[in-house]
């Protein structure tokens, strides 16, 4: 009898953490497609930079807003199911598993999946990392110019009123329009 019991237990909690394996599976699945629309966004986001396209970088942040919401919501999931999971496979180390370690404690096919998806993840990471950083490389280097252009602007309002003393000649600061538009 207690070997029954045993196996009903052993079965349950199989079940469970396959459950639990499965809904991480596609959990990192759309974590995945969330990562590559960033990194599609940021992209969008230094062509219209490039373009100085302001309608298309307005559009570009709301994008970017309603993913990076559904990116939190599904990261905050994923955490909830790997903590269940490590309970489930009685890994109560004092640091929370990595995917690699838990796709190590679990059965074939759902580990294969799980350390693809892995990857998958890693890549997608990877790719929105190097758009982000050069799309704002991009735009501090845009802001520079600006404002060396503008410095240009604000100093070429000098202009001469006559000589003064010893013959030198004297200027006085100019009102320009930079002044009015601060």
């Amino acid at each position: 009898m207690t070997a029954v019991i045993t196996r009903q237990r052993t079965q349950s909690r199989t079940t469970s953490v396959l459950s639990l394996a499965e809904r991480l599976d596609a959990c990192l699945a759309e974590l995945h497609v969330l990562l590559t629309r960033l990194g599609e966004s940021a992209a969008a986001r230094l062509a219209a930079l490039r373009r100085a396209d302001t309608e298309a970088l307005r559009v570009q942040s709301e994008e970017e807003e309603r993913v990076l919401a559904r990116t939190a919501q599904v990261e905050q999931t994923r955490s909830a199911i790997l903590a269940d999971l490590a309970q489930a496979l009685h890994a109560h180390d004092a640091n929370p598993l990595r995917l690699e370690e838990l796709a190590d404690r679990l059965q074939e096919p759902i580990s294969s999946r799980i350390r693809a998806r892995s990857v998958g993840l890693r890549s997608a990471a990877e790719i929105l990392k190097k758009n982000t950083r050069l799309t704002a490389d991009v735009a501090q280097r845009l802001q520079l110019h600006i404002r060396a252009v503008l410095a240009e602007l604000a100093g070429a309002n000098r202009e001469p009123i006559g000589y003064g003393a010893g013959g030198r000649t004297e200027s006085c600061v100019a009102r320009t329009w930079v002044d009015a538009l601060g």
